[in-house]
């Protein structure tokens, strides 16, 4: 935290001397504008920072719990969530880093019609690639996988298992990418505080779901 503070500061003596040496007047803007404006930035940062430190979390218990279990299961989910992910990488790199910039620009134009059909667009997008990727995957995981990653001491067995990882994730692909969408829309609408919320209800229901 001390950290980040010292980040802001340095952040506004930096922009400060960016602004003076192209001649803006910052006469009329004190010291106190700017730190307010600074932990303002905080305040709504944190929580997000917070999120992404929990959906971490969420990971790493699945992958406590599966060291848990038979030889080889970790290695299995590890390889089958990096493969079935993919999709999922190009639909956030891609499809998202177009919408959010719209979704904050109808927020920002005060127009709840217009959000709401931005936000209708990139769930049919999302729908639109998710959904096909994701039978894909169920259709095709025992062959994908063999094809790349059965060599070496990785044999039949391990293909097998880390096969029904990626048709398990591969079920999963629709709902991630919602709610990817999802978090880009609370965000939009500068409610970091709900997506912390909501990844510590996920936390909960992951690690309860595990322990059952």
């Amino acid at each position: 935290l001390v950290g980040m503070l010292m980040l802001l500061v340095c952040h506004s003596l930096w922009m400060q001397a960016r602004l003076g040496a192209r001649g803006v007047d910052l006469s009329g803007i004190g010291w106190s504008e700017m730190i307010t404006s600074q932990l303002a930035f905080l305040k709504a940062f944190l929580p997000l920072l917070g999120a992404t430190a929990v959906l971490q979390a969420i990971v790493i218990s699945e992958r406590v719990f599966s060291s848990w279990l038979q030889p080889g299961s970790l290695s299995a989910l590890s390889y089958a969530y990096r493969l079935t992910t993919v999709p999922l990488i190009l639909f956030s790199v891609s499809v998202l880093t177009l919408i959010f910039p719209l979704l904050v620009a109808r927020r920002l134009s005060g127009s709840k019609d217009e959000f709401c059909i931005a936000l209708e667009k990139g769930l049919k997008v999302a729908l639109l690639v998710l959904i096909p990727a994701a039978v894909f995957f169920q259709v095709f995981a025992e062959p994908i996988t063999s094809l790349l990653f059965e060599h070496g001491v990785f044999r039949a067995h391990e293909t097998e298992m880390t096969a029904g990882a990626v048709a398990g994730y591969a079920a999963g692909l629709p709902f991630m990418g919602l709610a990817l969408l999802g978090s880009r829309a609370i965000l939009a609408l500068n409610q970091s505080r709900v997506l912390l919320r909501s990844a510590l209800v996920g936390l909960l229901v992951t690690v309860v779901a595990q322990a059952f």
